[in-house]
């Protein structure tokens, strides 16, 4: 763990592609673009109170950061890749703005401790498909796919080259969108574009009175949404929103 208690300032890309397993950001820290990225072993993160995540800061990529595995159904076995990731902890304090892509790939977090206020970037938490938990309910905005993920082809053989295609003649997918269940949005201005599309398990969302527009697709695929809450103020909702 680096000893970062007098710094004001992480360099861009000061520590991608080390072996650091956890970091602690003081409060106020600007850390720069890609400062973290493909950091294979890094397993905690906690980030002080008005700190500024720049773009990609801890993003592992999906072309590198993958295996292939398979399940068994109705004795058929399906094959496919998976995600993979160290981070299992992430604690973000208050009046945090978080940068584009700036988590993405986490895809083992599960739960996310997020303070008030913060700005959630485009792509943010693209493809944290674990992800179950975070409270959204003091966030001020969330920006374009900030919690979506990529569509994954299930394929009929181990080599991972022939997809599985269904009675309909359609592609069968994995969704690695995070698995969140329920969002409250109640202090946010603005929801971006395919915010949290393909979130497969949200079955109920929460707007709040300063939102008056839905991005477009913000919640395509959602297929298990139930209830949407939402203020007289909303004048405008976008295409599949």
């Amino acid at each position: 763990t680096p000893d970062l208690s007098a710094v004001s300032v992480i360099g861009d890309y000061a520590f991608a592609r080390s072996s650091i397993v956890s970091v602690v950001i003081p409060e106020g820290v600007t850390v720069g673009a890609s400062a973290f990225r493909e950091c294979k072993a890094l397993r905690s993160v906690k980030i002080g109170s008005n700190a500024v995540i720049g773009d990609s800061a801890f993003r592992l990529d999906i072309d590198s950061n993958y295996e292939a595995t398979f399940y068994e159904e109705n004795d058929t076995r399906f094959y496919h890749y998976i995600l993979t990731s160290p981070m299992k902890e992430l604690v973000i304090g208050d009046n945090v703005q978080i940068g584009h892509s700036a988590f993405y790939g986490a895809s083992k977090l599960e739960t996310v401790t997020l303070g008030k206020n913060a700005v959630i970037g485009d792509f943010a938490f693209y493809n944290t498909a674990e992800l179950k938990s975070i409270d959204l309910s003091a966030v001020l905005s969330v920006g374009e796919s900030a919690f979506s993920g990529d569509m994954i082809y299930l394929f009929s053989n181990s080599a991972l080259t022939v997809p599985v295609i269904d009675d309909e003649g359609m592609y069968v997918y994995l969704y690695y969108a995070a698995d969140l269940g329920s969002v409250d949005l109640s202090a946010a201005t603005s929801i971006g574009e395919s915010a949290f599309a393909h979130c497969q398990y949200l079955t109920s969302v929460k707007l709040g009175s300063s939102i008056t527009e839905i991005g477009d697709m913000a919640f395509l695929g959602c297929k298990g949404l139930e209830s949407v809450e939402m203020s007289e103020n909303i004048t405008t909702i976008g295409s599949q929103g």
